[in-house]
């Protein structure tokens, strides 16, 4: 449940700079509470039907079979987040890489980067590479 949390608050605060309307913003929180919900609704589930997560005998993690529910629903937010940026910039081709939008484009960079190859390389754990 706490994956897609700071992608869901990250999209909330794009939406209002983008729109800069709280009465928008609560109207349209309730489309973006979909994926956040949908991914709630399988946590209480998980421990015992290790639906997106378990831990083995040998107490290590491991996948479940819908772990890429929660994967597609982060994606989704940083989806919706660069629609957003993209209607704010759309007719202004200067505004991308200029003042306040750098931050916004290139905050998820890192956590997109590192998030592909998490899911690139699954089998592998850390201590494996260090």
């Amino acid at each position: 449940m706490v994956v897609p949390l700071p992608v869901f608050f990250w999209v909330l605060i794009c939406d209002y700079k983008v729109w800069n309307n709280t009465d928008g913003l609560k109207k349209r929180l309730r489309l973006y509470s979909i994926p956040l919900i949908i991914n709630t609704i399988f946590v209480p589930f998980t421990p015992h039907h290790r639906l997106t997560f378990y831990l083995d005998a040998g107490n290590i993690y491991q996948r479940g079979a819908l772990v890429s529910l929660t994967w597609i629903v982060t994606w989704s937010f940083v989806i919706i987040t660069y629609c957003l940026l993209i209607i704010k910039t759309k007719n202004k081709p200067a505004l991308p890489f200029k003042g306040m939008n750098t931050y916004y484009y290139t905050f998820q960079l890192v956590p997109v980067v590192f998030s592909v190859i998490q899911i690139l390389f699954l089998a592998r754990s850390l201590s494996a590479w260090v």
